[in-house]
């Protein structure tokens, strides 16, 4: 969540996407995963950032996913506000 990635930083966005990956698979029976929202990204106009993100898995699984709450990415308190748990 900030400019520049650090090994450290890279080493957790990588246990972040498994396990939105796995969250998807498990809402949905299986049936949306991890590429059903790369494919999504991947035809956008615009730069992803976590609300983009958390909007592309929401609509895909009619959840807001728990994987991409602020309060479980250390660092990123400072974007996507509106992300906090309820």
């Amino acid at each position: 969540c900030t400019q520049s990635s650090t090994g450290a930083t890279t080493a957790r966005a990588v246990t972040i996407f498994a396990e939105l990956d796995q969250e998807l698979r498990n809402t949905t029976n299986g049936k949306v995963n991890l590429d059903d929202v790369a494919r999504e990204i991947s035809v956008l106009r615009e730069p992803v950032d976590l609300t983009v993100l958390v909007n592309i898995a929401t609509r895909l699984t009619f959840n807001k996913p728990d994987t991409l709450r602020i309060e479980n990415l250390p660092g990123c308190r400072n974007i996507a506000p509106d992300n906090r748990q309820p």
